[in-house]
């Protein structure tokens, strides 16, 4: 599937997504982001590339939300959906 296959579809499987895209997708979940050098992070969280968020959103997994005058990645339905089949698949394979 192509990026823009990926991003007009209503839902993301987790298996058109890499491994690297789906840990930042639990990163954004997890955290409250902030931007640093080269990316996002959060106090003890790894760090997220600006390339890697900026095709987290392309794919419509990730928005960019604007709170108290700072924007701050979010993640969206169908993120949150992706994650959910992502969640669902790792516990029926174990």
């Amino acid at each position: 599937m192509t990026l823009a296959e990926i991003a007009s579809a209503s839902q993301v499987d987790p298996r058109d997504i890499t491994d690297r895209q789906l840990a930042a997708l639990f990163v954004v979940r997890d955290y409250r982001l902030i931007r640093c050098k080269n990316g996002w992070r959060a106090g003890g969280s790894p760090r997220v590339t600006l390339d890697m968020m900026s095709t987290l959103a392309a794919m419509g997994l990730v928005n960019h939300r604007i709170y108290g005058g700072k924007t701050r990645p979010e993640i969206t339905g169908v993120g949150r959906n992706t994650l959910t089949v992502a969640e669902q698949r790792r516990r029926k394979a174990a």
